[in-house]
C-alpha cells in the first residue's frame, strides 16, 4: 500500500500544473478594459444591425397589410408612376402577371397536395414515426423552390435512424 501511494505522489509531482497561478490584479484591470471596449465597441454595431432588421420586417408586414387591406388602390397608384401613354399597356401586363401568378400558385397547391399525399403513403408503407406530420411538413416545404423538397426529407430520416 505504501508502494502504490509513493508512487501516486510521484505522479503527482511529475505532472505538469493544471491550473496556473491567479492574476495579478493589474492583468485583471487590463483585460476588464479590453473587454469592455471591445463590448461597447460591438454594442452599437450588434444593436444598430437589430434595428435595421426590425424595421424591415415591420415595414414588410405594414406593406402586406396594406395592400391585403384595398388591393385596388396600390396598383392603380403605382400605374402612375408610368407616363400616362404607357399605362393602358402596364395595366394589361399587370393584369397578364396577376392571371400567370394565381396560375402557379394553383399549380404549386395541385403538387404540394400530391406530395403531401405520395409521401405520407411512402413513410407509411417504410412505417416511419409521426407520417401526418412528415407528410405535411413536406407539403410545405414544397412551396420553397430546389431547397424545400430537399429538406423535407432530413425530418423523416433522423427519425428513422
Amino acid at each position: 500500500m505504501k508502494e502504490v501511494r509513493s508512487q501516486l505522489v510521484q505522479l503527482y509531482r511529475q505532472q505538469p500544473d493544471l491550473f496556473p497561478p491567479p492574476p495579478s490584479a493589474t492583468d485583471m484591470l487590463v483585460q476588464t478594459q479590453l473587454l469592455s471596449t471591445q463590448l461597447f465597441s460591438n454594442f452599437f454595431k450588434i444593436f444598430s444591425n437589430t434595428f435595421i432588421v426590425f424595421l424591415q420586417v415591420l415595414l414588410v408586414f405594414v406593406l402586406t397589410i396594406m395592400f391585403l387591406a384595398n388591393a385596388q388602390a396600390y396598383p392603380q397608384v403605382g400605374l402612375l408612376l408610368f407616363p400616362s401613354f404607357y399605362r393602358r399597356r402596364a395595366d394589361e401586363i399587370l393584369s397578364k402577371c396577376e392571371v400567370v401568378l394565381g396560375s402557379w400558385f394553383c399549380g404549386i397547391v395541385i403538387n404540394s397536395l400530391f406530395v403531401i399525399t405520395l409521401s405520407g403513403l411512402g413513410l407509411w408503407i417504410l412505417q416511419i414515426d409521426l407520417v401526418l406530420a412528415h407528410a405535411l411538413l413536406a407539403g410545405l416545404l414544397n412551396f420553397i423552390p430546389n431547397i424545400g423538397p430537399t429538406t423535407s426529407v432530413v425530418f423523416p430520416i433522423m427519425i428513422a435512424v
